[in-house]
C-alpha cells in the first residue's frame, strides 16, 4: 500500500486542528479527570493519580515520532485555547489501513457543535487522503457522541460489546468510497393514522416528497421498529410504502426525523 501523508494541521471556520504539544498536557489531563463515571476505569484517573501530567507529555512525545497520522489538538480561533482533541487511532476496531476517529472535548466547549466541525474536518482529509473506511466506536449511553457521529455519516454496524458495567459498545463506520451523505431534521407532526412533515429540499428528495409540494407522510416502518400493535414505538401508525425507507432514521425525542441524503 502506498505511503499516507501525515495530518498534521487542519482549519476551519473556528477551528485549528494541529499537532499536540507538550506544554498543553495539562490540558489533555483535564480531560481524564472530567470523564463520566461510566467510562471503563482504565479510560480514568487511578488510585494513585495516573496518568499525570509528565505521563501524558512522555505519551505525547512518543506519538511525534509515530509516520502515521494520528490525533490533533483541537483549538479555538476566537480564543487561542486548547479545547480537546481529534484525529484518527490505528489502534481500533478496523483493518490496518482503516484507521478509527477519535475525539474528545473539554466539557466547558460541550454544545457549540466543535466535535462535528472538527470531526468533519479529519473525515474530508481521510477521504482525500485515499482511506476507504473510518471506523468509531461509540458506548449506548453516549447520546451526544452517537448524535455527532450520525452528523459525520457514521452508522451503527450492529455489532455490540456487551458490557454490563461500563455500558455496551457500539461499532460505526464511515464509507469515504461512496457519496457522501448529510443528515437534515424533519419536523413532523403525529396524526391519527400517519406522519405527516415536510421536506426543506423536495428538489433533491423526490424518493420520498412530491416535488410540488415537498410533503411527505405514510410510510411503513421496518419489521425490526414495528410494535406488535403495528405502531410506531413513539406514537403514530405507520402505513403506505416508502421506497427509500433505509435513508429514514428513527424519531427522536425532540420531535425530529433525521433524513438522510446523498449530498
Amino acid at each position: 500500500m502506498p505511503a499516507r501523508p501525515v495530518l498534521k494541521a487542519l482549519e476551519t471556520d473556528r477551528l485549528i486542528l494541529r499537532c499536540r504539544s507538550v506544554d498543553e498536557a495539562v490540558v489533555y489531563r483535564r480531560l481524564w479527570m472530567e470523564r463520566d463515571a461510566r467510562v471503563p476505569a482504565h479510560r480514568r484517573i487511578d488510585a494513585e493519580g495516573r496518568p499525570t501530567v509528565e505521563d501524558i507529555a512522555s505519551e505525547i512525545r512518543r506519538e511525534r515520532e509515530e509516520p502515521r497520522p494520528g490525533v490533533l489538538a483541537v483549538e479555538r480561533k476566537s480564543a487561542g485555547d486548547v479545547i480537546g482533541y481529534c484525529g484518527l487511532v490505528f489502534h481500533g476496531n478496523g483493518a490496518p489501513n482503516e484507521p478509527e476517529l477519535a475525539y474528545e472535548l473539554l466539557r466547558r466547549a460541550h454544545g457549540f457543535g466543535y466535535a462535528t466541525e472538527a470531526g468533519g474536518a479529519v473525515v474530508t482529509w481521510a477521504t482525500e487522503a485515499g482511506y476507504e473506511r473510518l471506523w468509531a466506536t461509540v458506548r449506548a449511553w453516549n447520546v451526544a457522541s452517537r448524535c455527532v457521529l450520525e452528523k459525520l455519516g457514521f452508522h451503527e454496524t450492529g455489532q455490540v460489546d456487551a458490557d454490563a458495567a461500563y455500558g455496551d459498545s457500539l461499532l460505526t463506520v464511515r464509507s469515504l468510497s461512496s457519496p457522501a451523505r448529510k443528515t437534515i431534521p424533519l419536523r413532523w407532526t403525529v396524526g391519527r393514522s400517519a406522519i405527516i412533515g415536510r421536506c426543506p429540499r423536495p428538489a433533491q428528495c423526490a424518493s420520498c416528497c412530491s416535488t410540488s409540494t415537498g410533503r411527505w407522510s405514510t410510510m411503513t416502518a421496518p419489521p425490526q421498529q414495528r410494535s406488535s400493535s403495528g405502531l410506531w414505538p413513539g406514537g403514530g401508525r405507520m402505513r403506505g410504502p416508502l421506497p427509500a425507507w433505509s435513508q429514514i432514521g428513527t424519531r427522536s425525542r425532540s420531535g425530529t426525523f433525521l433524513h438522510t441524503e446523498h449530498a
